[in-house]
């Protein structure tokens, strides 16, 4: 599995070693970590000798799990705007320098055109880069979108780009039809499991109605999965119409979306009580109602519906979906006992059909305070769920103390319900009180990253980026006035999950890393926070010791890609079957409490290392799983 040098590579990013600036200043946090630079205003261009610098475009970074970053970039050459381009960190290359792609006017991969500009880029798992870009063709009707595919690792193809799709090419669509893609509203790209690229918002010409999913198979063959105004898969005469926003795609090539059906036979059987719907589809079953308008709630108190005096508001958020197969989302109830009080509720769909519910309005918030309310409205483009099943989400409350209206809250199956943090609380340095909080990232180790604007008394608030881990609990990274990169942060920005582009786009990945944007003395200048991560501890006690054997001998064999990573595994997350490599990693790192040696050398195990190390060569038994 190759994880020996994967804790390599993490302990070079951790490190700074990249040939990328590690920040001088003192960490202005007490959460462990290190900064690194990785580009800010006025860096010359990578590779040019025109004299052309980063300008004040320089975008906020979005984060892989591998720990590459990727970020838009404006270019001046003497004050004059000279194009923009896509420039991205590869963290396991020699000296780890910037590379540009997609940059203007350079010629598409195609010759027919030239790059203006990249949108809406993402970071691959396997490191290689998904983006659009506005293009210019000496043929209007083959220009102005196209999607390409950037080799994002450490190699003599770094860096090489291949175009998957254009509008004015042609696709399949439904009955076998052939469309040009116009790309109107295109969403960003996501590649799945299977090498399968997915593009949404995508609008084919001719006469086919409403926002379009496109697939792009390894071949290179375009197809239309979904459409606006689609009939589901068991009900031919039943269209799926008003879709919002985005679907969202898993690595079993499913998605799952928020829609409106209309009956295009008028026999009367959708109505205003049956008419919404979360849906799925998948190339099996087709497009088919998972969750629908009017069924009963979990706990049979109410059914999913709108109250008469929200009649035409919607009764479902957007769901989100993990590669397990489970979603989640929030929900207008009715018929409920307690009325207005407990007519909402966040809920998740489990991938064998079952329907929990993981919170409703009116309970109380943990610890007493308050109770919920208002989680539809507050759950649109903020209910989350990860792979392992934990949802996290935005919820208001009532009658909570200090007047605090609404909160970041973390469902758990081992924790359950959690609060991250709510308005009015106190920011964890002790200085100051949320005042508002932004949208937030979410990973797989059920940790979150988010802006908010603390109050500190008077008339004078500050910014500052916030971080949760269900170890740590809540910790300030950075806030505006800290001595950062060889000044004092004046402003901060972060990528939050939006939903609407793809749920992998921000700028917190699996590693627990955080890349994010601060003003430093009048530059912009984009930072990596890498926590310091202890080889071995996998459920994130702070030292190698007994509970992460635990882990390893009572999981061994188990599929992590078919199942997950277990309950409790929270660092280093396994990936394939759990195997030796999983027990070296404990048993070369018995007691460690820092990171390895970045010359490559293990830890030599204590005599109680060595002891354990052949118990558990002789172990052949396999006792229950845990999750």
């Amino acid at each position: 599995m190759g994880r020996r040098e994967r804790w390599s590579r993490e302990g070079a990013v951790v490190r700074g070693v990249w040939g990328l600036a590690a920040v001088a200043a003192v960490t202005p946090t007490g959460s462990a970590g290190t900064f690194v630079e990785l580009a800010r205003t006025g860096d010359p261009e990578p590779g040019a000798t025109s004299g052309a610098v980063i300008a004040e475009g320089l975008a906020t970074p979005l984060l892989g799990d591998d720990g590459t970053a990727v970020f838009g970039a404006d270019f001046r050459i003497n004050g004059f705007a000279d194009g923009a381009g896509l420039l991205f960190t590869d963290p396991a290359s020699p000296g780890g320098a910037l590379t540009l792609v997609l940059r203007s006017p350079d010629p598409t991969p195609n010759v027919d055109g030239n790059y203006q500009a990249p949108f809406l880029p993402s970071a691959l798992p396997d490191g290689d880069i998904l983006s659009g870009a506005f293009i210019q063709s000496s043929l209007i009707a083959n220009g102005l979108y196209g999607l390409y595919r950037v080799d994002g690792h450490a190699s003599a193809t770094t860096g090489a780009t291949a175009e998957l799709a254009r509008s004015g090419s042609t696709t399949t669509a439904q009955g076998g039809s052939l469309f040009q893609i116009a790309f109107s509203g295109l969403s960003a790209p996501q590649q799945v499991a299977s090498g399968n690229v997915y593009a949404f918002g995508a609008v084919l010409g001719g006469t086919l109605p409403g926002a379009t999913t496109l697939r792009i198979t390894p071949g290179g063959t375009v197809e239309q999965v979904f459409t606006s105004g689609e009939s589901l898969a068991a009900f031919p005469g039943q269209l799926v119409t008003g879709v919002p926003r985005m679907p969202q795609v898993n690595d079993q090539d499913t998605l799952a979306l928020y829609g409106r059906i209309l009956d295009s036979t008028g026999s009367g059987t959708i109505n205003t009580g049956n008419d919404e719907g979360i849906l799925l589809r998948t190339d099996a079953d087709g497009l088919h109602r998972v969750v629908i308008e009017g069924q009963a709630e979990p706990g049979g108190n109410g059914a999913f519906g709108n109250a008469p005096a929200v009649a035409f508001g919607q009764v479902f958020t957007d769901p989100t979906l993990n590669n397990r197969g489970d979603l989640a989302f929030a929900a207008q109830l009715t018929g409920t006992s307690g009325g207005s009080l407990d007519d909402d509720g966040v809920f998740r769909r489990n991938a064998d059909g079952s329907l929990d519910t993981l919170v409703r309005g009116g309970d109380f918030a943990p610890g007493g305070d308050g109770r919920f309310t208002n989680l539809l409205q507050e759950g649109f483009e903020r209910t989350v769920i990860n792979d392992r099943g934990s949802v996290a989400f935005f919820a208001g409350l009532s009658g909570a103390s200090g007047g605090s209206t609404s909160g970041v809250f973390l469902h758990t199956d081992v924790g359950g319900l959690d609060e991250v943090t709510r308005l009015g609380a106190a920011v964890p340095d002790g200085t100051g009180t949320i005042s508002f909080l932004d949208n937030f990232a979410f990973n797989d180790r059920d940790e979150l990253a988010f802006l908010a604007v603390i109050d500190t008394g008077g008339f004078g608030t500050e910014t500052a980026l916030l971080r949760y881990s269900p170890m740590s609990g809540l910790e300030t990274l950075v806030r505006q006035g800290d001595a950062l990169a060889g000044g004092t942060v004046s402003d901060l920005r972060f990528e939050a999950t939006a939903l609407s582009e793809g749920s992998d786009r921000d700028g917190l990945n699996n590693a627990g890393q955080i890349a994010f944007q601060a003003v430093i003395a009048g530059q912009f200048v984009n930072l990596l926070w890498s926590p310091d991560l202890i080889p071995g501890d996998y459920n994130g006690s702070g030292q190698v010791e007994q509970g992460d054997l635990d882990l390893v001998l009572q999981n061994w064999g188990d599929d992590t890609d078919a199942n997950g990573a277990p309950t409790g595994w929270t660092n280093d997350l396994p990936q394939g079957l759990i195997d030796q490599a999983e027990l070296d990693g404990v048993l070369l790192n018995w007691g460690d409490t820092a990171l390895p040696d970045l010359n490559g050398s293990a830890a030599v195990p204590e005599p109680v290392a060595l002891s354990l190390w052949a118990a558990a060569a002789a172990w052949g038994g396999r006792p229950r799983r845990l999750r």
